[in-house]
């Protein structure tokens, strides 16, 4: 086993220092009284992040005096109480807050084993006062849709790496800790498929590449946009053409040095590089808040697009946006989005509009067509009497044109196409008339119309 640990406690193949020490390994361990922590410790909300704090102040409380848990616990209360009051005294010499910091994980650890005021009294450890914070004003900043382009164009050596974290962040809503967490095999199917948009899975598991990157242990799932796909195939190739071949366990946002990705997992990007990936690039773009632009303001820029009309010109189901954020639905709903609606929320988030340019709805399709047939030989009256066209369905429309703008009866060559292939059909001499409701165009071929 290596002997050399890191700052941080971390032996230098990724191995955290407690585990060996402590005998644990995820939520379980060989010591009876690390055990009570852990099962105490998932009765609540189970908490990678709060596991770990634990376990490493455990780990080094053991360590100073000389004992392992069990053997610590064993002893006489009294010689306990004075071990850890001088153990939090000397942590929070420096940092009051860190001694209570290990004040509070060392307390849950004596309590979990039965110094609780049952059995056995409750052994008593003193903590730092800390007075109250001032209270600061956060002002987050949530950049507009051009403001986030203009920062995905921008960025350091690594730019392709940094355009595509902007990018998912934004069109996924993906909190930070999660995108952090991302591996290759959580896209790699569907983006060899082509798949578009393409779905990003979060799940608990993640957690055991960042503690905080499944909030709640709560499974859910959110898409990327087309853009964000080109970005990230851009980044993969960069990235595999320094580190070579990817492996499926690889995380896909990996710290870097020199210039230089960095393959092993335990150098994935780290928060606060993630937070000066984001403000430095604000700050390139020109926006002049850039220091209250924060990875999160990325989400709420997402919520933001949720809440507006898409291109039927109506708002996604309230039920939809929440599950998209990642939010916990009431009651049973939360089945209602289970794997056989994918190809459902794949096409409902098809319809948000990420780009700087607004996206045309089926409200301002239909404002256009009404105003293009009081220019041609409808009256407002003989509009009205047609009734919401909104209603009518894309034959009837079709009809409608024909007897009264086109003068056809319903007899002249004419085609209803998709958008794609309008600009063939003019090549070919067809002349457009007009857009149907559903987005579809109407063509005539010059000479078939059988005006009176």
């Amino acid at each position: 086993m290596p002997s050399k640990r890191s700052a941080a406690g971390f032996f230098t193949n990724g191995e955290k220092a407690y585990e060996p020490f402590l005998k644990a390994t995820g939520w379980k361990s060989e010591y009876r009284s690390v055990q009570k922590l852990l099962n105490h410790l998932a009765r609540r909300i189970k908490s990678e992040g709060s596991r770990e704090c634990y376990l490493s102040w455990l780990y080094r409380f053991c360590r100073k005096v000389g004992k392992d848990p069990d053997q610590m616990i064993a002893m006489d209360p009294l010689w306990i109480r004075e071990a850890v009051q001088d153990f939090v005294d000397d942590s929070g010499a420096t940092n009051p807050e860190t001694g209570n910091l290990s004040r509070a994980s060392l307390t849950a650890f004596l309590k979990a084993n039965g110094f609780d005021g049952g059995d056995k009294n409750v052994i008593r450890i003193r903590g730092f006062f800390s007075p109250a914070r001032k209270t600061i004003e956060m002002t987050d900043y949530v950049p507009t849709k051009e403001e986030i382009h203009r920062m995905a164009g921008t960025g350091r050596v690594n730019n392709l790496r940094d355009r595509a974290a902007i990018l998912i962040l934004f069109t996924s809503g993906l909190r930070q800790g999660t995108l952090r967490a991302l591996r290759y095999k959580d896209v790699k199917q569907e983006l060899e498929g082509g798949v578009v948009p393409l779905k990003i899975p979060v799940y608990p598991e993640m957690k055991q590449v960042v503690t905080d990157a499944c909030k709640g242990n709560v499974p859910y799932y959110s898409f990327i946009s087309q853009e964000a796909i080109d970005a990230l195939k851009a980044h993969l190739l960069e990235l595999e053409g320094q580190i070579g071949k990817l492996d499926e366990n690889d995380v896909i946002f990996n710290g870097w040095k020199r210039n230089r990705y960095l393959r092993e997992s335990r150098h994935k990007m780290g928060r606060s590089t993630m937070m000066l990936l984001v403000k430095n690039a604000a700050k390139r773009a020109g926006i002049e808040r850039w220091a209250d632009v924060h990875p999160h303001v990325l989400r709420k820029a997402f919520e933001s697009a949720l809440r507006e009309d898409n291109a039927e010109g109506r708002k996604l189901d309230v039920k939809t946006q929440e599950f998209l954020l990642g939010h916990i639905l009431p009651g049973s709903q939360e089945n209602y989005y289970d794997r056989s609606k994918v190809d459902w929320l794949r096409k409902e988030y098809a319809k948000l509009n990420f780009s700087t340019s607004p996206t045309l709805s089926r409200g301002d399709i239909l404002a256009a067509i009404r105003r293009e047939m009081l220019a041609t030989r409808y009256s407002e009256g003989e509009l009205n009497q047609l009734g919401e066209l909104s209603k009518l369905t894309t034959e009837q429309f079709v009809e409608t044109l024909n007897r009264k703008t086109l003068g056809l009866g319903g007899n002249g060559h004419q085609k209803v196409v998709p958008v794609g292939e309008v600009r063939t059909m003019v090549e070919k001499g067809w002349e457009y008339v007009a857009q149907l409701p559903d987005g579809s165009v109407i063509m005539r071929m010059p000479g078939s119309s059988s005006r009176p």
